[in-house]
């Protein structure tokens, strides 16, 4: 899944993206009406984290469904 060999990313995005991949991360699929993600504000994510949460992004796009 992940294939790059450094120890460190940076990684510059927009809100949604980045409050969908820190919720997956943190086991939760997407909601109908996501929390704001604050401007210029540092998370950190190790490789666990990101792995979870392409997985679980992957698998909740085939029959998408917000959670309440």
């Amino acid at each position: 899944m992940l294939t790059r060999d450094e120890d460190k990313a940076l990684l510059v995005g927009h809100a949604l993206m980045l409050r969908y991949t820190l919720d997956a991360a943190e086991g939760q699929v997407p909601a109908a009406r996501m929390a704001p993600v604050a401007h210029a504000h540092p998370h950190r994510l190790v490789r666990a984290d990101v792995e979870r949460a392409a997985a679980l992004l992957e698998s909740w796009s085939l029959a998408p469904a917000f959670r309440v």
